[in-house]
C-alpha cells in the first residue's frame, strides 16, 4: 500500500465526518472547546471500530493463498467498491436536501448516531482494503487522524459559516472514491 492510497482513503472517509460535524455544529448556540475536545474520542472510536470490522471480515490466511486469478478478481471488487461508494456521495451532491438549521446543545449521542452512518461507508472501503490484502496500520493511522481533524474542523467550520460546504465536499469525497477505484484497476490490474 502506498501512502498515496492511505490518504485518500482517509481523505474521502473523513470529508463525510466533517460533514456530519459541520451540520452539528450550525445547529450550536455556543461552541465549547472543551465540549468539541471531547467529541474527538466518539470519532475515532466508530472510525476506527468500523475500519476494524470491514478489514477484519477479509483477513482470512484464505486470501494470502488464492490463485493469481482470484487475485485478480478481488482487485477489481474493490475498484468496483470504491466506485459505488463514489457513487452515493455523487448522489448527495446531485440531491436536492433542505437543512434545517435551530439552535440548541450540543448533544454526544446524537453525534454518536450520524457517525454510525459514516461507519457504514468505512467499514466497506475497509472491506475493500482488506481485499486489496494492504497493511491496516498505516491506513488505520491516517484514518483516525484525518477523522479527529475532520471533526473538529467541521464543527468549528459549521458554527462560524453555517452548512454551505456540504454539496462541494460531497462532490471532492465523489472524486475520492472514484479516484480510488481507477488507482485501484490501474496499480494492481
Amino acid at each position: 500500500m502506498t501512502l498515496v492510497e492511505a490518504l485518500l482513503i482517509a481523505a474521502a472517509l473523513s470529508l463525510n465526518v466533517f460533514l456530519i460535524a459541520e451540520y452539528e455544529g450550525s445547529n450550536l448556540k455556543d461552541l465549547n472547546p472543551i465540549k468539541v475536545c471531547l467529541i474527538c474520542p466518539i470519532f475515532l472510536a466508530e472510525q476506527a471500530a468500523a475500519f476494524g470490522i470491514g478489514y477484519g471480515v477479509t483477513r482470512f490466511d484464505v486470501l494470502d493463498q488464492v490463485p493469481h486469478v482470484t487475485r485478480q478478481a478481488l482487485y477489481v471488487n474493490a475498484a468496483v467498491i470504491y466506485f459505488v461508494l463514489g457513487a452515493i456521495m455523487c448522489h448527495k451532491v446531485l440531491k436536492k436536501e433542505v437543512l434545517i438549521e435551530r439552535l440548541q446543545e450540543l448533544k454526544y449521542g446524537r453525534i454518536a448516531l450520524e457517525t454510525l452512518t459514516v461507519g457504514l461507508f468505512t467499514s466497506i472501503a475497509g472491506f475493500a482494503c482488506g481485499l486489496l490484502n494492504l497493511p491496516v496500520l498505516g491506513t488505520f493511522v491516517t484514518l483516525a487522524c484525518a477523522s479527529i481533524l475532520g471533526g473538529v474542523i467541521g464543527l468549528f467550520t459549521g458554527y462560524y459559516q453555517g452548512c454551505r460546504f456540504r454539496k462541494p465536499l460531497y462532490g471532492i469525497s465523489c472524486a475520492l472514491f472514484v479516484g480510488l477505484g481507477v488507482e485501484v484497476l490501474i496499480r494492481y490490474i
